[in-house]
């Protein structure tokens, strides 16, 4: 602690000799004081000598300097997988009776040179030491991504993850930077990697919506694990009533198979399905010997066209996210190509068509409009102005120079669907499209823009993806191409596609609805997983079309045509959300009501909760994974009869050192709320002596 002021110490001098020189002249050259005996005039001389000192002092910004040390030790963190596959080994036993003892006391050695953070993960990863090995599945992605951001900036030091390296959601962590730096990662293998006698369900392909009357084939995909030489039988069953069975035969100790089965749609609605397969004696698991699967079936489908100028990654990427999407049968053909009648489909997709001064596209988009059948438009990155203009897209373009690359920002007033703030910060984060350049970009007055252009960081009111609607026909313009990065890179950095997913196909049903706007709305997935948050939102409009959030809206869940929940949802400044969780698997029903003045509103609908057994898919350990990850961080891999030799590596670390904080403070005197009490004090001091001697 140190003192300092921001003037010359000579000035500190003349403040001495300024408060001397005044004290003497008030006591001692001041005839009014010949009454005060000697004592009391060199007490006042010294009461206020020392209050005028104390003020000219102030002026000086006199500063009072404090520092304070906090040492950090280094950072350990240790990550515990806790998903249900650590169970599948040989040794599930000492997992379940023994660990926890032995990490407890691998963390209690630890802990005299690091400061030991523990994270359990699976299905997420958070803090905590109790373990359950019942997580769904294994995300070794957001586990390094949480530890990044969780001790970002602080003296990290080592990772240790104890897991047996089997994931099944998220990047690959070996091949993604994290930006770890020097972190080292230590791995501590738990499970076995000896081959166990197992058949599985690896996988079933399958549309997720067929048209009724019509028979529609699912592939059943398994994998046989040292049984050479046994037979099994594989039933497909509806509703408890097994309608096909098949027998296998397996010719080796790993064999997959691929089964192809053919089902008739008979029934409308969501139908449940299960694949069962014998149980043979011996095997690791009984779990992954069945799965259960649904398919709607629905009265008719809805045909998409899409025409191309030429082969491209976005339509790809359409046809991923689309196809079968929500009952739609979609077709791809190229413009030179193109012979079919346009009325024979329930929606057009032109793609890069643009530069093409063709009467036969001219003839195909007013064929379109007089039949009312809506279009979505993508521009591509050039376009004759001329061209595009006449297709009256519900966007005019001046003059066009070139293309460059503009990123998006949802427009917070778009309302015809409901964008979640998941979806809105998803589309922030995209990769930039390449658009025609142009300076004047002209919406026609019933045009909704979905999405903005933002043009090196600065938000326009350009628009990149707008909807129009003219007479019954609705139209959706997307301004360039390069979507197909949208969708890579969400799966890049997620590991699924779902956001890019579930927009496109609100689009798509947007465009395929009628044009009368819906006063209630209730907008949530069809399909969830086991374990995850299921999140509902609604919105309610009055008669002006003004967005309410004061009314109750209500929500009720049936399983099997039983209640099994009513709630009331949240309202907040976009209208009404609810989230729902542990949810167990099975197919749901729904009613949401409100109601407005003497209006009353209902939606009804249904989705999907599907099993997880991702753990069981795989049932022997993946050490040659862990030690690549470990290997990319300059780390090593130990097992469970080593962990003195890993408390070793991790003690004897000379570089690994603790990091001194120094916390330095500058507080200005003149601040203290005490300084006030203590100059009053003063000039009371000095008052009461004089009252009391008899002075004025």
């Amino acid at each position: 602690m140190g003192l300092d002021i921001g003037y010359s110490f000579y000035y500190v001098i003349i403040c001495f000799f300024i408060a001397l020189i005044y004290s003497i002249s008030l006591y001692f050259k001041n005839s009014k004081n010949k009454h005060f005996s000697k004592s009391i005039i060199y007490l006042l001389f010294s009461l206020r000598f020392l209050l005028v000192l104390g003020l000219c002092l102030l002026l000086l910004e006199p500063v009072i300097n404090s520092s304070s040390e906090k040492i950090e030790k280094p950072i350990l963190v240790f990550a515990q997988d806790n998903s249900e596959s650590i169970l599948l080994g040989s040794d599930s036993i000492f997992y379940l009776n023994n660990y926890q003892d032995s990490i407890n006391k691998l963390k209690s050695e630890l802990a005299l040179k690091y400061d030991v953070k523990t994270i359990n993960f699976g299905s997420n990863a958070q803090k905590g030491d109790s373990l359950s090995f019942k997580d769904k599945y294994t995300n070794f992605d957001q586990l390094l991504t949480n530890i990044k951001g969780r001790y970002f900036g602080r003296n990290l030091a080592s990772i240790v993850i104890a897991s047996d390296g089997i994931f099944n959601v998220g990047a690959h962590p070996v091949y993604k930077e994290y930006g770890l730096g020097n972190v080292i990662i230590h791995a501590l293998a738990l499970g076995d990697t000896l081959v166990r006698k197992d058949n599985s369900i690896q996988k079933i392909r399958h549309n997720k919506k067929v048209k009724i009357g019509n028979k529609f084939p699912v592939e059943l995909q398994l994998l046989s694990k040292s049984f050479k030489g046994a037979s099994f039988n594989v039933q497909l069953i509806q509703n408890g009533q097994v309608i096909e069975e098949k027998s296998l035969s397996v010719d080796q100790n790993l064999q997959s198979f691929n089964i192809p089965f053919t089902i008739n749609a008979e029934k409308e609605g969501v139908n449940k399905f299960e694949f069962k397969i014998d149980q043979l004696e011996g095997e690791i698991t009984y779990k992954n010997n069945s799965s259960v699967f649904y398919i709607d079936v629905i009265k008719e489908t809805l045909k998409v066209l899409v025409v191309a100028s030429s082969p491209h990654p976005d339509i790809a990427v359409l046809k991923a996210s689309l196809n079968n999407k929500i009952g739609r049968d979609l077709e791809i053909v190229l413009f030179s190509d193109l012979i079919g009648n346009v009325m024979d489909y329930d929606l057009l997709i032109l793609h890069r068509l643009y530069n093409n001064n063709s009467n036969k596209l001219f003839k195909l988009i007013e064929k379109a409009k007089m039949a009312n059948i809506s279009i979505l438009h993508i521009s591509g990155n050039t376009l004759r102005q001329s061209y595009f203009n006449k297709m009256k897209t519900g966007i005019q373009l001046g003059k066009i120079n070139g293309s460059y690359n503009v990123s998006c920002e949802i427009n917070p007033g778009f309302n015809s669907f409901i964008i979640d703030s998941e979806m809105s910060k998803m589309f922030s984060d995209y990769p930039p499209l390449d658009v025609p350049f142009s300076s004047d970009y002209k919406s026609k007055s019933k045009s909704d823009v979905v999405i903005n252009q933002k043009i090196n960081g600065v938000l326009t009111n350009y628009p990149l993806i707008q909807f129009s609607s003219t007479n019954n026909q609705k139209q959706c313009t997307i301004l360039g191409e390069g979507i197909w990065r949208w969708r890579f890179n969400e799966f890049l950095e997620n590991g699924n596609s779902n956001v890019f997913d579930s927009f496109f196909s609100k689009v798509i049903q947007y465009l395929l609805t009628s044009n009368k706007k819906d006063r209630f709305i209730v907008d949530l997935d069809q399909e969830f997983k086991e374990n995850d948050p299921i999140r509902i939102y609604s919105k309610l409009y009055n008669d002006n079309y003004e967005l309410v959030n004061s009314a109750n809206v209500q929500f009720e869940l049936f399983k099997d045509s039983v209640k099994i929940l009513e709630k009331n949802f949240n309202s907040n400044d976009n209208g009404y959300s609810l989230t729902l969780n542990q949810l167990e698997p099975g197919n749901y029903f729904y009613k949401a009501s409100s109601e407005l003045g003497k209006k009353s509103f209902i939606k009804k609908g249904s989705f999907i909760v599907k099993e997880l057994k991702l753990e069981y898919m795989k049932t022997n350990a993946d050490f040659q994974f862990l030690k690549q990850l470990s290997s990319k961080y300059s780390g090593s891999i130990f097992t469970t009869y080593e962990f003195d030799k890993l408390a070793s590596n991790l003690l004897n670390k000379v570089d690994v050192v603790e990091i001194i904080h120094v916390d330095t403070k500058n507080e200005e005197i003149i601040k203290w709320k005490l300084l006030f009490l203590i100059i009053s004090s003063f000039l009371f001091l000095e008052w009461f002596i004089r009252k009391l001697s008899g002075g004025y």
